[in-house]
Formats: C-alpha cells, structure tokens, sequence
C-alpha cells in the first residue's frame, strides 16, 4: 500500500501543534500516512520559491494549512488589520499556487464563524459569507474572505479538493494561556490568577453574550475523517457547530472558577451591548452529512482536563 504524505503547514500554531501531536499518534497503528510539519523557521511562507522548493522536495498529498496570522492585533501587538490582511492574503496564494503546482490531491483550510459578521440572519449557512457587515477583527476576517473567493477559483478550475471548516470558539491544549487571549484561556488565566492574589475578577463582556465552544481535538478527529474521506462532494465551506457547546459568558465564567476553586466576586460589563445571537443559529445541515454520527466532547469534561494538566 502506498503510503500519502500529509504536510501540515503552521505546525507550531495552536491548530497545528494539536494536530502534530495528536493526529500521528492516531494513525500508528495502520500507517496510513506519512507525516511532515512546516513551521516560519523553516521556510518562510511569504517566499513563494522558498515554499515550491520545499513542497518539491516533500511532494505531500495533503496540506492542512495551519498557518497565518490569527485573531485580532490583541494577540499580535505588533501587527495592525492591514498588516494582518496583507500577510495573511500573500501566504495564502502562496499555498494555493505551490499546491496547484505540485498537484497536491487536497488542501484543508480553517475559518472563524465570525465571518459571517455582526448582522447575520438567523440559520444562516455556507452561502452566506460574503453577506454580513464585520465590525471586529477585520484584518483577520476580510483575509478569510478572501480566501473564500480564492478557494472557489481554484476549485473551478484546478482539479485540487480544497475545504475549509467554518469553526466558532476553539479551545484546548497548546493555547497561549495568557490574559488578552481567546476567551477560554483568558478565562482561565483571569480567574487562576484573581484566586492567586485574593482578588475580583473582572470581565469586560456582558454576561449574556453567548458563545460556541469546541474542543480541539475534536477538531483533529474531524481532520482525521476528513483525510480519509474520498468524496469527490468534500469541498468548499463546511461549517462545524458544537450543537451542545453553546454557552452563556457568566455561565462559562462560572463553571471554570468552580473547577479552580475560587470563591471570590466576579464582576461583568452589564452595561455592554448584547451581541445578537442569530450567529448561534447556523444551518448545519452540510456538518451532518459528512460527519453523521460525530460526537463533539463534553464541554465540562474539556474545561476541566484542561485547567488540571496546567501548571499550578
């Protein structure tokens, strides 16, 4: 049997780290795949020659594009949305190009559900990307955007399967646990150190906006299925909803100062506007059937695997 080699691209990212370390370890038994990781110190993306080099040398079957600049200039201080836009939409051509070039099989991108923006309608789906306005992040969102419009070309016209999962709020191991982080982790982080130092906390959200959260290594299993899977239909925009992982910010906050055990006060921003929850509502009909009988992890579980592998 021979065996595909899978390039995974970013694989020093919270994305990429999780599925380097989760997603050999899966396939030792059937060796279905061979493995190799791209990381900025090795080649640096923004050097189309550099990377057809590298891609030349390594001929992978399938890329998992793990790679970009994530998030908001929160986490990357000394990037601003423009920066953000540009790196993110150069890399991306970068990859789709040297892909095409060397005729990778496939190419799996990632997404945020923010994409669809602060008005989107209520069961909303893949179709409606380009639909609502982005008031937040727009360096981040407008590059996915793009790629969206760069996927749809390339799948006109290149034999390539390209498909992006469409993902809301990612959490788990390998994350910056850090204070301006992803909400989870800074969570986490807030409430750890407030217990520390005897203090409040303070969350400048209100305590009703609503989030859906996944455990990332549900997000490895799904790659997992989705290398396997050969259907000629697994392309485009697939959006992944945890239908049981809506929660509420108070409740989240809640539930992770009782498995830190802090007893103090926490306190939210109760004058903040309500952000409308119709991105809680999305069509997810595309999910089910490519992944009928997947399971999403419970959130309690994760959360709290998660807080006793820290560091005390």
């Amino acid at each position: 049997m021979i065996r595909k080699k899978i390039l995974i691209i970013g694989s020093n990212g919270f994305i990429g780290k999780n599925l380097k370390n989760n997603l050999k370890k899966k396939d030792k038994d059937n060796r279905s795949y061979e493995y190799c990781y791209l990381t900025r110190e090795k080649v640096d993306l923004k050097d189309k020659l550099a990377l057809k080099k590298y891609m030349d040398i390594e001929k992978p079957n399938i890329v998992i594009n793990a790679s970009g600049v994530v998030g908001s200039s929160i986490l990357n201080e000394e990037k601003n949305n423009n920066d953000i836009f540009d790196e993110n939409v150069f890399i991306l051509m970068n990859i789709l190009e040297c892909c095409q070039e060397t005729n990778t099989e496939k190419l799996i991108l990632f997404s945020s559900y923010r994409l669809f923006g602060e008005d989107v309608r209520e069961y909303y789906d893949e179709s409606d990307i380009n639909e609502g306005f982005i008031k937040n992040n727009t360096g981040y969102l407008e590059s996915k955007r793009i790629q969206n419009i760069q996927m749809e070309l390339f799948i006109k016209h290149h034999k390539m399967k390209i498909v992006c999962f469409i993902m809301p709020n990612v959490f788990g191991e390998e994350d910056k646990y850090i204070l301006n982080g992803r909400i989870v982790p800074s969570f986490i982080t807030k409430i750890r150190n407030a217990k520390k130092e005897n203090k409040n906390v303070y969350i400048e959200s209100s305590p009703n906006n609503q989030i859906n959260l996944i455990y990332v290594k549900d997000i490895v299993r799904i790659m997992e299925q989705s290398i396997q899977k050969e259907h000629d239909n697994l392309v485009g925009n697939i959006i992944i909803f945890n239908k049981n992982g809506t929660i509420r910010i108070e409740e989240l906050a809640k539930k992770i100062a009782e498995m830190v055990d802090y007893r103090g006060t926490i306190q939210f921003h109760e004058e903040a506007e309500n952000k409308k929850i119709n991105i809680m509502n999305p069509n997810v009909s595309k999910m089910d059937s490519f992944f009928p009988d997947f399971e999403f992890t419970n959130i309690d579980s994760a959360l709290n695997h998660i807080i006793k592998s820290l560091p005390v």
